[in-house]
């Protein structure tokens, strides 16, 4: 039984499960939306809600959902209260088993795949864990047509559409809230520092993916993260 069902009793929870099923979006929020402002559930109570949505239909939740509740909630929130929220979640809904957060910070990263696409992440959340990093905030994706052909194949077809293309990314990736960025055998580790402070890292992946990592002002870790990443490289 989901938690959705578990609090049958509230009006605006019927509501979202009820819009869950037509996947309508409007509706949907819109209910979630006044289900915080009722105020009958404790912080943990309505994260566990959201979490429920999104373990009911993660693909659906990605691309429909989560946006929505970034622009609204970011506002009320604001950056520690969104870390709380975001942070709860995934260890509740989202991580597997054997899997814990090492290390969160905020910043900004680029994941760049060779002649297919660009993932950008401003000014967000990063949760580092023992299989890999989390990215919590907006997604820019653009697909890479610098070739002049059609980027990214799936089910037999291709697309230069960029809204088709992130559309069949979330969906065909590993179930997450957020946005999961690999480390796992990664190699050419570089620090970029300004004085004694490192202010971005970059790394490869294989099949040549570069992952750049520009750190917040806020956030003075770039040596942590540095010794974390370390523990994934291949060795020489």
């Amino acid at each position: 039984m989901t938690i959705i069902e578990k609090n049958t009793s509230n009006q605006y929870i019927i509501r979202i499960e009820k819009a869950l099923e037509k996947r309508n979006v409007s509706e949907l929020c819109n209910n979630l939306f006044d289900l915080h402002i009722d105020n009958s559930l404790s912080d943990f109570e309505f994260f566990d809600v959201i979490g429920d949505i999104y373990q009911q239909a993660p693909a659906f939740f990605m691309l429909k959902i989560y946006p929505k509740i970034r622009r609204k909630f970011g506002k009320i929130y604001r950056n520690e209260g969104m870390r709380v929220m975001d942070k709860y979640i995934l260890e509740k809904f989202c991580l597997d088993e054997g899997e814990q957060i090492k290390h969160e910070f905020y910043g900004t990263l680029k994941l760049k795949v060779p002649k297919k696409y660009v993932i950008r992440i401003i000014n967000g959340t990063f949760y580092v864990t023992n299989r890999r990093i989390i990215a919590q905030g907006k997604l820019g994706f653009d697909l890479d047509l610098s070739t002049g052909q059609a980027i990214l194949e799936f089910g037999g077809g291709s697309t230069k559409n960029p809204k088709k293309a992130l559309k069949h990314y979330i969906s065909s990736s590993k179930s997450c809230y957020g946005y999961s960025i690999p480390i796992k055998n990664l190699y050419k580790l570089i620090r970029f520092t300004t004085g004694s402070k490192i202010k971005k890292l970059s790394y490869l992946v294989p099949q040549k993916t570069k992952i750049t990592i520009n750190i917040s002002k806020k956030d003075n870790i770039g040596d942590k993260l540095l010794t974390i990443l370390n523990e994934f490289q291949w060795p020489e």
